[in-house]
């Protein structure tokens, strides 16, 4: 890591110069940057749809790798009536996904500095189509957790090279719109693998859904590799005494608060709001469901806007915006009013689906060259708080308080974070911490 790190704003860090992290040589990248910054409005817009190609391609690998990850809840039952096992232990299946996810978002650093972002990106979609096939075969339930375990692990390499090849099609400029597109895929994800698993077991059954899933994902993979036009490079190499510096970065911290909560709000609440419906609303199971599905249609439109509010406002205010009417949102959920419970239903996944890529634009700018050093600590701990701790703790305040307690606890955290937004740094293309 760089000498002159100490010397910048910590929580809003940004590249010396707009054009280093993607690197000479980059196929898209290297001849956009060249006069972008003295050019206008028009060769901004050129260089977003030469890179157009490329950021789609990146965004469907994502799909393709995040879909099998999640086409497992859907098919829990399934998997559940062929190996005769029970509701603790066919969700702790999901659990060594999470589990293999997070060691190798973990090391995928070390590997970013060996091996182009292209070709990791291509291997984990090739190899969790590989490992989706072997789930599929596996008539043996004591195989089950190696194999998922295996699967978290071979998918989570992508997600730092995902953004070093987003960060290599263009300028600075547009990492955010690059980011926000992106960011549409688990979106995407979430309202599909439910379809997805229904249709293909009617149609195909269990394992000929998985099968095709994992035929897919293999054929992406190859084309990938050699039709992706950016990610050539490889990332700068990381050591330990970087980890150590990295820890001691309130930037960090920024960014992990920043997507815990995000992901608290998206996936978190998401996680019991049907207990909640169910239990204390008194709806019915199928509107209750009705009612979760149809209010995450609009969050990937809202994840791709947050691309153009970074362009125009900035990733701060961004934030404050995003985390303030999120929090608007969660208090809805709470309130002894069935119209106010239906606009915080339908409004906190938009602003939890614009905070997110907002969190990973903010990291973009403020660590450029250091990004996936960042990433490797920050998305697990991240993940693990909106994932792990925050529907545990809801689980408990449904238990003990209500659900509604929850929210509200969950509510003021995001309030509380708002201040620190505040007095973070500006980081952005061509800004100065």
């Amino acid at each position: 890591m760089s000498g002159k790190r100490g010397e910048m704003n910590a929580a809003g860090r940004c590249p010396e110069q707009p054009g280093e992290a993607g690197g000479e040589g980059e196929p898209a990248g290297g001849e956009i940057r060249e006069g972008l910054g003295h050019a206008g409005r028009d060769d901004e817009s050129r260089a977003f749809r030469l890179a157009l190609p490329g950021v789609l391609m990146t965004t469907g690998i994502f799909f393709l790798t995040y879909l099998i990850r999640v086409i497992f809840g859907p098919l829990l039952p399934e998997f559940e009536r062929e190996f005769g096992i029970s509701h603790a232990a066919s969700t702790r299946l999901l659990m060594y996904i999470s589990a293999g996810y997070s060691l190798a978002v973990f090391l995928s650093c070390f590997l970013a500095s060996r091996i182009a972002p292209r070709r990791l990106a291509a291997a984990s979609a090739i190899l969790g189509g590989v490992t989706l096939i072997g789930i599929a075969a596996t008539t043996n339930p004591t195989l089950l957790p190696f194999m998922f375990l295996l699967l978290g692990i071979v998918t989570g390499p992508y997600l730092n090279a995902g953004f070093s090849i987003l960060r290599s099609l263009g300028p600075e400029a547009l990492w955010g719109r690059f980011i926000a597109a992106h960011e549409c895929a688990p979106n995407a994800g979430l309202l599909l693998a439910p379809l997805i698993a229904g249709a293909g077991s009617a149609l195909l059954g269990r394992q000929g859904t998985l099968y095709g899933l994992g035929a897919l994902c293999i054929a992406a993979g190859a084309l990938f590799v050699f039709r992706c036009r950016g990610g050539v490079r490889t990332d700068p190499p990381v050591s330990l005494a970087g980890f150590g510096q990295a820890l001691r970065e309130p930037g960090l911290l920024f960014f992990v608060f920043a997507l815990g909560l995000a992901i608290s709000a998206h996936f978190g609440i998401y996680s019991v709001l049907t207990l909640y419906m169910e239990d204390e609303l008194g709806i019915p199971a199928e509107q209750a469901a009705l009612l979760l599905s149809t209010s995450r249609i609009a969050a990937p439109f809202a994840a791709y806007a947050a691309g153009r509010f970074c362009a125009r406002m900035g990733t701060r205010a961004t934030m404050l915006f995003a985390f303030s009417l999120m929090a608007a949102a969660v208090v809805c959920l709470a309130l002894p009013s069935f119209p106010a419970f239906i606009v915080g239903l339908y409004v906190h996944p938009l602003c939890a689906a614009l905070a997110i890529p907002t969190a990973f634009t903010h990291l973009a700018y403020a660590f450029p060259k250091d990004m996936p050093l960042y990433m490797a600590i920050g998305v697990p701990i991240g993940s693990y708080i909106g994932l792990g701790v925050t529907p545990m703790l809801l689980g408990l305040w449904g238990d003990y308080a209500g659900f509604t307690a929850g929210f509200l606890m969950t509510a003021c955290l995001m309030l509380a974070f708002l201040p620190v937004i505040l007095l973070t740094g500006r980081p952005g293309p061509g800004l100065r911490a």
